[in-house]
């Protein structure tokens, strides 16, 4: 065998790493010959593998160094590694991106025998994709194809993958975006070529082509004639349409013609729901012989599905067909994208509703050329409302790994000072007697109680006495983050200032039983009364976490 001069380097450093190898470190170096080449190094490595050695980061840093000199036997440890064992791409991925930037096409060798062999994990090999294919995007995409027809579930899981580490890529400074748009093309003709219809994932408002990627996979998931559709989660219109009839105020709701503009709007939460295969009749029984853990089952999906859709019809109560404007609601229950924001409206006013149901609770009342969500008349005086919520971040759909930020640069922030500026300062300047108030929707990636609190109330923050003999340590309230935007007395009036109340909440663990919601209200001002506080409380079932801000001076 002939060495050229990189092999030859290569072979230098790995002698060289070995001499290094510190004593807890030599299980799989001491049986490696100094003097040996990489392919020696890899036979060598092979054989331990084959052995039972899982001394993972050094087999990783061999098989990296030496995949240029002997690719095949390069992949012939990785793949021998990964057989029956469930190694993370992160352990291996020195090697497997060498091994696909020295012979790219034997990527493909290695799926098309893994993907249906049992031996191998299609979870963990699908995660190896990115790295093996690093260099041949073009072979890739023309895999992609075939793995949707003969192995569905696993070509589910690649596109997971490739999406997740291409932005995870971005994130770190590597321009991948052209890779993107490639798995978007291979998507949509695969789509097409199935008759498939993603036209509003294609249409959706963003403009990253890596999240346009994972609302077409959703379709794929979704929409009965794709092959993806096995999973018991999928949407079937027809199915859809005889359930209706078991939640008429929904229905009324939606409107006429509401089936037909929901086959429009794709695939997400409320397609998926109505198309349960279980009757709605036979949701009481099951629910009792339903057992308190979940199984994650086709029965528990069934299940789940009526008693969210009873929560809504429930919250479709509190509306008034012949006298609430619906059409701005109605808008966003049947919009792919501002599904949640309609939800959240929706939750809002049965929370208010239900508990002021001695008020007259107005849906979008007009106010000095404004349009709040909501308007509630306290004694002589009216509180307005604005909903809102953060949508999903980019890294909880494309990664599933994310952190939420906090403090100045925190989502929580962000939406109340939209909101002041774009509704409450104004009304609150022509009507200074009147009371406003914001409610955020909670959003897992994006928008917590924690971050609610640390905004309102400030961070709780550790402390040490200076007695270094027996220390002290006791917890003071930070800063809330809010005073950043207390902009009294200044020539901005756009600030925290002219906001009275601000409301968090999030669903309950289920929608099994009542209360559907739990959430946390605050006190900004004091022109907000105790009795007010109180009922807020109640409404949106705060119990305890109700609280005054230092905004206000009995806090």
């Amino acid at each position: 065998m002939t060495l050229t001069l990189l092999d030859v380097h290569r072979v230098a450093q790995v002698n060289l790493e070995i001499q290094r190898m510190s004593a807890e470190d030599e299980r799989l170096y001491r049986l490696l010959d100094p003097q040996a080449d990489c392919e020696q190094h890899l036979q060598t490595t092979l054989n331990a593998v084959e052995d039972g050695n899982r001394d993972i980061r050094d087999i990783d840093m061999v098989v990296a160094d030496c995949a240029n000199a002997a690719p095949e036997l390069a992949l012939s440890v990785i793949s021998t590694l990964v057989q029956e064992e469930k190694i993370l791409d992160s352990d291996i991925e020195r090697s497997l991106q060498a091994i696909g930037v020295a012979r790219p096409d034997l990527a493909a060798e290695f799926f098309d025998i893994a993907i249906d062999d049992p031996d191998y994990s299609q979870e963990y090999i699908a995660t190896y994709i990115p790295h093996l294919f690093v260099e041949d995007i073009d072979a890739l995409c023309g895999h992609l194809g075939q793995w949707y027809d003969s192995s569905p579930r696993f070509f589910e899981r690649t596109v997971e993958q490739l999406l997740g580490a291409y932005h995870e890529a971005r994130n770190g400074g590597k321009d991948l975006e052209n890779r993107g748009a490639e798995i978007v093309d291979t998507l949509t003709d695969i789509a097409e070529a199935d008759g498939l219809d993603i036209s509003s994932a294609l249409n959706a408002d963003t403009d990253d082509t890596l999240v346009t990627g994972s609302l077409i996979l959703d379709d794929f998931r979704h929409q009965p004639a794709s092959n993806l559709d096995s999973y018991g989660i999928g949407v079937d219109y027809d199915t859809i349409a005889e359930n209706s009839a078991a939640y008429p105020r929904l229905s009324d709701v939606l409107g006429s013609g509401w089936l037909d503009e929901l086959k429009r709007a794709g695939s997400y939460e409320l397609p998926r729901l109505l198309s349960h295969d279980l009757d709605r009749s036979d949701y009481p029984v099951r629910l009792r012989q339903r057992s308190g853990d979940r199984d994650w089952s086709q029965e528990e999906f069934e299940v789940a599905s009526i008693a969210k859709l009873a929560y809504l019809e429930h919250c479709c109560e509190t509306l008034d067909l012949d006298h609430d404007p619906l059409k701005s609601l109605r808008g966003m229950l049947l919009d792919r994208e501002k599904y949640g924001d309609g939800l959240a409206e929706l939750d809002v006013c049965n929370a208010l509703r239900r508990e002021f149901v001695d008020r007259d609770v107005t849906m979008e009342p007009t106010v000095v050329e404004k349009s709040p969500d909501f308007g509630v008349p306290i004694d002589n005086r009216h509180v307005w409302v604005e909903v809102t919520r953060a949508r999903e971040t980019d890294e909880k759909r494309l990664v599933g790994v994310f952190s939420a930020p906090s403090g100045e640069e925190s989502y929580v922030r962000g939406k109340v000072t939209a909101k002041i500026r774009g509704q409450i300062s104004e009304i609150k300047q022509a009507n200074p007697d009147d009371l406003t108030m914001v409610v955020l929707k909670n959003e897992f990636s994006a928008i917590d109680d924690h971050l609610v609190r640390e905004y309102a109330l400030g961070p709780t923050v550790l402390m040490m006495s200076n007695d270094f003999e027996d220390p002290e340590v006791y917890a003071v309230p930070g800063e809330p983050v809010a005073l950043e935007d207390d902009h009294g007395g200044s020539i901005d009036d756009e600030g925290i200032e002219h906001l009275d109340i601000l409301v968090n909440f999030d669903y309950k663990a289920d929608f099994y039983s009542k209360p559907f919601i739990s959430g946390q209200v605050f006190a900004f001002s004091d022109a907000v009364p105790d009795s007010l506080l109180t009922r807020l409380g109640e409404a949106f079932n705060a119990g305890e976490h109700v609280y005054k801000t230092r905004f206000t001076s009995g806090s």
